[in-house]
């Protein structure tokens, strides 16, 4: 695909570190140029959609206090996208770890999150992350998109289409009263060597409710440390473990089931 002469000027004079492949197909490269690190992001379909959503988000995100990527340059042509963005510094947190203790990791994402969900949203002008999302989801099942039998057999006989009809039924429950990540997990909250924090891939950031972000950290934890350390989590975010809204995670839960068991993901 054609794209502007000036971001062919600007890759030529890059060298190339590393590239690997994204969770949603997208090429991603990381680049050398005058000592620091970028990253270049390339896409076609599905992919360059939620490429053009993160250049919008890191737009919006643009002279925060928290440390995320800076988008250098996004352009589009036919059905691609490609997103030049600066580093973040430091490791994904679920294997500085292994440096510091599990407790000090959940008090840096804990503290982080707090940090995202205090963010000014009266800028921001994009429509709600559940309405983006519901939209999206009702695109993948028109498409056929959903491995619909992985679908029906992970989620106690639902079908999509039934998983769908819930999800709009039960929007009311949600309160979308600040920003939102929309896939805050372990690997995208990075740690420097001063312990400070960073935060990456934003592509379904936007308006949402808290339990967007808590639904997918709990998960995170889970994986990573184990389900002994989600109390400590809650305590450090200021949340009771026993209070939390059991309804609304699981309500973010079902909607991850449609990008598990997805073919265009």
């Amino acid at each position: 695909k054609v794209f502007s002469a000036k971001l062919q000027r600007i890759l030529s004079e890059m060298s190339v570190v590393d590239e690997t492949k994204g969770r949603v197909g997208d090429k991603i490269s990381k680049l050398s140029h005058g000592g620091n690190h970028y990253f270049l992001k390339y896409g076609k379909g599905y992919s360059a959609l939620v490429l053009k959503s993160e250049n919008q988000v890191l737009s919006f995100l643009k002279n925060i206090s928290i440390k995320v990527p800076e988008a250098v340059i996004y352009e589009e042509s036919y059905d691609s996208a490609i997103l030049l963005m600066t580093e973040v510094d430091g490791m994904q947190s679920q294997r500085k770890a292994k440096e510091i203790n599990k407790e000090k990791v959940i008090q840096i994402v804990s503290d982080a999150l707090k940090g995202i969900h205090m963010l000014n949203i009266s800028g921001y002008t994009f429509s709600s992350s559940i309405d983006g999302e519901l939209d999206e989801i009702e695109k993948f099942i028109s498409q056929r998109a959903i491995i619909e039998n992985d679908f029906i057999s992970n989620n106690d006989g639902l079908t999509p289409s039934e998983g769908l009809l819930y999800l709009l039924k039960n929007k009311h429950i949600l309160v979308e009263n600040v920003f939102t990540h929309g896939d805050f997990c372990l690997p995208n909250i990075l740690i420097n060597p001063e312990l400070q924090y960073g935060i990456i891939d934003w592509a379904k950031g936007g308006i949402g409710d808290i339990y967007r972000d808590l639904s997918s950290i709990e998960g995170s934890i889970v994986r990573n440390f184990g389900q002994e350390y989600v109390p400590h989590f809650y305590d450090t975010y200021g949340i009771s473990f026993k209070e939390r809204d059991q309804n609304k995670i699981n309500y973010y839960k079902l909607i991850d089931q449609f990008y598990y068991y997805n073919k265009l993901i």
